[in-house]
């Protein structure tokens, strides 16, 4: 049997995520304490009436919720660096040899954000054990009729949050409105993975902000066109003589 990591994430369209590891009984050693961190926010659009604003953002708060745990490990959860969350597991009694994992689920509350055009996740992964072997198994069903989904998964340096680079090391598929990525990665403590997956209902793929800024563009021109007009009355008159036009700019006339 192989002695790897096995972590499912299950993003639901009540914009949770439940995460499920399955820890091999060789990673752990009785009496020690390992910090998996959590996010403890997100960031987000700020909506103007009721629209998203484009190339803008605000930070919102996430509640992490223990939802499970096998017997012999005790969880805490405590604050961590830059407003994230690390969840304390201490182990203070390995499980039997005929338990070969140990396990250990957690939710993170409202995690998506969702304008009704688009469905945005992203979770930074990290692991608290150093060059093992992590299957992970993601699996979203963000809404109903998702047309589009796009995956990105990015190496960050921790704690500096400096980008390294862009990976391709797990492999996603569309079925209906579900879509799920599936691969495996070493552990490394000093990486951050950027799991982000963008759900769309347009066929084709838009940027989520340039979709909002062409929106924006438009509302505003059907705004204010009656106003531009009332504004080109006021500046100038126009008297035809002819083939021959003349503009009178009549705020100017004393």
């Amino acid at each position: 049997m192989e002695n790897n990591c096995n972590i499912n994430f299950e993003f639901n369209p009540l914009g949770d995520l439940i995460v499920k590891w399955e820890i091999p009984i060789e990673f752990l050693e009785k009496g020690s304490k390992y910090l998996f961190e959590v996010p403890g926010f997100k960031y987000d659009l700020p909506k103007f009436l009721s629209i998203p604003v484009p190339f803008s953002s605000k930070s919102i708060e996430m509640k992490t919720e223990i939802l499970s745990v096998s017997s012999g490990i005790e969880v805490k959860i405590l604050p961590a660096k830059y407003g994230n969350i690390n969840i304390e597991f201490k182990v203070k009694k390995l499980p039997t040899k005929t338990t070969s994992k140990v396990l250990f689920d957690y939710k993170i509350c409202n995690i998506l954000n969702a304008d009704g055009v688009y469905f945005v996740a992203v979770y930074p992964f990290r692991t608290p054990f150093e060059n093992q072997t992590h299957n992970l198994n993601i699996n979203c069903k963000f809404s109903y009729n998702i047309r589009k989904y796009k995956f990105w998964e990015r190496y960050f340096e921790y704690p500096s949050n400096k980008k390294l680079y862009n990976s391709g090391l797990l492999n996603y598929k569309k079925t209906g409105d579900e879509y799920i990525i599936n691969g495996s990665i070493i552990g490394k403590k000093q990486h951050t993975i950027d799991l982000h997956i963008t759900g769309t209902r347009f066929p084709i793929f838009i940027r989520r902000d340039y979709f909002w800024l062409f929106v924006y563009l438009i509302s505003a021109c059907v705004f204010l066109s009656p106003f531009l007009s009332e504004l080109k009355d006021l500046f100038y008159t126009k008297s035809e003589c002819g083939e021959l036009t003349y503009y009178n700019f009549t705020l100017f006339n004393f």
